[in-house]
């Protein structure tokens, strides 16, 4: 426990806000881009390990899966 020291700026209620305000927008840049993953397709490719096929890169004549 001795490890764990605090300085002046953890009792100030201005640094105190403004790592809360920090956190909150980190936090709203994931969900930002988690949503945009879901419909693009990146986080169904990442869980299943499957590459998403560009429709330009189909052979002649196929038609899209999914």
């Amino acid at each position: 426990m001795d490890d764990l020291r605090l300085d002046a700026r953890a009792y100030d209620p201005a640094y105190v806000n403004a790592v809360i305000r920090e956190a909150r927008r980190m936090r709203n840049e994931v969900l930002r881009d988690l949503v945009k993953s879901l419909f693009d397709g990146r986080l169904t490719a990442r869980l299943t390990g499957e590459r998403k096929v560009a429709s330009n890169d189909l052979p002649h004549g196929a038609a899209p899966q999914g």
